[in-house]
């Protein structure tokens, strides 16, 4: 499984680089290695939900932190660990 920070991102992962794996956002849409879609959060579903719930984005800032250290310490001990994120914009130009 790959978890991913934007639907775009996921997107990009499964059907253009063709990665051959479950591919979850953080938002919970998930892509399926059958290529079916699900969960998440719409634009007409986020617009009505309004401001992001702080307690809920340092629950996953906290949660992400917690999959670094694994990763670490599996390539510590010897397992290729990727990690897929946005380019940064002063990446992109």
């Amino acid at each position: 499984m790959v978890l991913c920070e934007t639907l775009a991102d996921a997107r990009r992962l499964r059907f253009q680089e063709r990665i051959e794996c479950k591919v979850v956002t953080v938002d919970g849409s998930t892509i399926s290695l059958s290529n079916t879609m699900s969960g998440g959060k719409s634009n007409a579903a986020a617009a009505k939900a309004g401001r992001w719930d702080m307690r809920e984005s340092e629950k996953l800032k906290t949660h992400l932190r917690q999959l670094l250290t694994q990763k670490l310490e599996l390539e510590k001990e010897g397992y290729i660990c990727l990690l897929y994120t946005s380019p940064s914009p002063r990446d992109r130009g």
